[in-house]
Parts: structure tokens; C-alpha cells; sequence
């Protein structure tokens, strides 16, 4: 082991980080880099199947809303109800922290320094590389080990805490009334 890596955000006085070991992709026989800090109220929300199941759900049909959108007959049939609905930012990002803190109990979660291999690995069968700002719920359930960089960690604690502290929606609305506060 050669570095420690500490988490960014504050964490409160009445939790404690969680260690990992973050590991390199250098050899198969590598030994851990360093150990890494990772925030309490990202990597250990109690579970919430029920976050899971609506966040899933609502990402599942939103790719089929997104889908059908192919055009029309005119003066055709108006086709079956649209049952599309947002789902708050709040119960999205406490999904996101769900899936990563569910992921880290079941030791599927891996943290690396970089995602440099030297060769192709034979053994690997499929790799599916995601962006940090794309990752969501499904990608994480859907596969079963997961591999986060340094970096990848640090931008999605500094993203999940703000929805945390954030009192204000993400898109106010305007009133035509200037006269209300």
C-alpha cells in the first residue's frame, strides 16, 4: 500500500468513512495501490427495495416512451393512454446511492486508479464502460460486479451530496405575478 485517499465531502460526526482497497489493473497478481475513504450517505444508505423497484420501473418505461415516438396515421386512432410521469430527483439519486451502497455490501463494487489495461485479458468476456454522469440505476443492477475510478468516486459523491443539501428545485418555475415573494 502506498496512498490513502480521504473523502472530500465533510462527514457527519456521528458516521465514519468506509475503507476500500483501491486496486490496480496493472497484473491479475497486483497488490492493493492505497486504501480509499468513501462517504457514508453515498456507499451506506440502508436498503430500499422499494426505491429500487420505482426507479427501475420508471427508467424501464421511459426507454419505452422514448421509443415510440415514430410518428402517426392522420385522423388515425389516438392509441392507449400515455402513463408517462417524472420521477422526483430526490428518489432518483437515493436510488443511485441504494444500487452503489448495495453493490459495496455485496463486494461487488471495485475501486481502481485508473482503467489502463496493459494487454487484453483473455478471460474477460464483456466489458460495458459507462460515463460517470450516465451511470444509473439499471446499468448497476444489471451487471454484477461494478468498477469505479478514484476520480468516478470523488465526482459522484460531490453529485449525489448536493441533491442532499439543495433547497431549491432544479428548475423553479416562473409566476407571472411579480408581486409574490
Amino acid at each position: 500500500m502506498t496512498s490513502s485517499a480521504s473523502c472530500d465531502s465533510a462527514v457527519p460526526t456521528h458516521l465514519s468513512p468506509l475503507l476500500t482497497w483501491v486496486e490496480s489493473l496493472e497484473s491479475q497478481q497486483a497488490e492493493p495501490v492505497g486504501v480509499s475513504q468513501l462517504h457514508p450517505d453515498v456507499f451506506a444508505v440502508p436498503s430500499r427495495l422499494d426505491i429500487l423497484h420505482q426507479v427501475e420501473m420508471w427508467q424501464r418505461s421511459y426507454k419505452r416512451i422514448l421509443r415510440q415516438h415514430q410518428g402517426g396515421v392522420v385522423h388515425g386512432p389516438r392509441g392507449p393512454t400515455s402513463y408517462y410521469y417524472m420521477l422526483p430527483m430526490k428518489v432518483r439519486v437515493m436510488g443511485l446511492k441504494v444500487a452503489l451502497s448495495s453493490k459495496l455490501a455485496q463486494d461487488y463494487l471495485y475501486v481502481v486508479d485508473s482503467l489502463d489495461l496493459p494487454t487484453p485479458d483473455p478471460h474477460l468476456k464483456t466489458v460495458n464502460v459507462i460515463p460517470a454522469i450516465g451511470l444509473n440505476v439499471h446499468s448497476l443492477l444489471k451487471h454484477e460486479a461494478v468498477l469505479l475510478t478514484l476520480d468516478t468516486v470523488r465526482l459522484l459523491e460531490r453529485k449525489l451530496l448536493w441533491h442532499d443539501s439543495r433547497y431549491t428545485p432544479l428548475y423553479p418555475f416562473k409566476l407571472p405575478y411579480s408581486d409574490l415573494p
